[in-house]
């Protein structure tokens, strides 16, 4: 039973956006903001388990998977079922600037002050065959509208329209700022969105120790030799934090992730900077000389802390040797 401090979110635009695409699963997972913890949910058969509504309770975020998945496989860009949106999670954006570009999204909502998130439905869903297609145009649609530049990928969730944000700390109602039900057909939208598109060939996939993921290919000699390199040297937290798709603050996970990098492991700053910057948490995409600056001066201080230490230890060393 839920309590006075539980909210009902009603689900009629989830199911819309879920229509579009092929049957499958869908995934409601949450981020309960007092403890830190990630809790995926277990798959729902979609259109049967559909719900109408969902409970959020008081400090808990909630999400939904935009795209549905292969049944009893798990959330991955290599078990999307059959894509029948687009969609961008358009952080610090002005609609009425970024959809002179492109064309305005089905449904847009805000999610925070000055923070959106759209989706595009198609006219039909993408066969599972041509997923690669459908990542590349996604991306590019990222890319367009100046969006996160890691929410592209077919596992990508988004926070639930209307829903509750406590990522601030206290509660931000979130609200439908656009509405229009018309279905985009997917090669216009490929076709305009070509400038953005990645010259080199096609999207591909990346498997590396059971963890897909999917890069364009100018990216797979960093990631890949950075991964293979120091995957097993890495300490479990900093692997688990760089595998996460949603973290609770994107700059503090950025700044604990190197500050970890510089005091347990041999890797460069440079290293460092190759590792984090692939990231679907990072922040600085666009910004690359920011993410630098932030691990260098994490390094700094872990280089400054362990001289004091030094320094302490001989001086402690010192006093030992001449007793009084």
């Amino acid at each position: 039973m839920a309590d006075k401090t539980t909210q009902f979110i009603n689900m009629d635009l989830p199911n819309m956006i879920w229509r579009a695409s092929a049957p499958g699963t869908i995934f409601l997972p949450t981020l309960d903001r007092k403890t830190g913890t990630w809790h995926e949910g277990r798959p729902l058969n979609y259109p049967g388990m559909a719900p109408r509504t969902i409970p959020q309770a008081e400090g808990v975020d909630v999400f939904f998977s935009p795209l549905t998945f292969q049944y009893d496989r798990p959330r991955a860009n290599d078990t999307v079922a059959g894509p029948g949106v687009l969609f961008a999670d358009l952080d610090d954006v002005v609609p009425n600037e970024v959809f002179q570009k492109v064309p305005w999204p089905t449904i847009l909502w805000q999610t925070s002050e000055s923070n959106y998130q759209g989706v595009w439905i198609l006219h039909r869903f993408v066969s599972p065959l041509e997923y690669r297609r459908w990542a590349k145009v996604n991306h590019a649609l990222t890319r367009a509208t100046g969006a996160d530049a890691g929410g592209w990928m077919g596992s990508k969730v988004l926070r639930i329209p209307c829903s509750y944000n406590y990522k601030r700390g206290y509660p931000e109602r979130g609200h439908v700022v656009w509405y229009e039900g018309q279905e985009l057909q997917f090669e216009d939208l490929e076709e305009k969105l070509k400038p953005w598109m990645d010259p080199v060939d096609d999207t591909y996939e990346v498997v590396l120790d059971s963890v897909t993921a999917i890069y364009a290919p100018h990216e797979e000699e960093d990631w890949v030799v950075v991964y293979r390199r120091y995957w097993h040297r890495l300490p479990l937290r900093v692997r688990s934090w760089i595998m996460r798709e949603v973290v609770d603050d994107r700059s503090l996970m950025i700044w604990r992730a190197a500050t970890a990098l510089a005091e347990s492991t041999d890797l460069t700053e440079q290293e460092a900077f190759e590792l984090l910057s692939k990231t679907p948490w990072n922040k600085f995409r666009n910004r690359p000389k920011q993410l630098h600056r932030d691990i260098a001066r994490a390094y700094a201080l872990v280089h400054d802390i362990r001289e004091e230490d030094d320094l302490v230890a001989s001086l402690t060393a010192g006093k030992d040797r001449h007793p009084s």
